[in-house]
């Protein structure tokens, strides 16, 4: 009696063990997707990624903070020329750090 009881905590444990180990896996898997595919999902989305700054212009600010990014809604279009002559232009930007 006694060596069924400790055979059945025994494999209640290998089971919880590996439910953990098998969770934490599909926890890492799905955020690892995610963080190599930033560009591509800016451009999926109809944004213009700009590889030089880690930015995504004229993404939505829903998928910039699912992203997680940061959201600026009216950035100027001449932030990164050093143009000497700008028109006023506001231009939706996502930043990556």
């Amino acid at each position: 009696m006694k060596d069924s009881k400790r055979t059945v905590k025994l494999l209640l444990f290998i089971i919880s063990i590996i439910i953990i180990i098998g969770g934490s896996l599909f926890f890492l898997v799905l955020n690892d997707e995610k963080a190599f595919s930033i560009d591509e999902d800016c451009i999926q989305s109809g944004g213009k990624w700009l590889e030089d700054f880690n930015e995504c212009e004229y993404l939505s600010k829903e998928r910039c903070l699912e992203l997680g990014g940061l959201f600026n809604g009216c950035t100027s279009a001449c932030r990164h020329s050093g143009a000497d002559l700008c028109t006023m232009q506001c231009v939706p930007v996502c930043s990556f750090s």
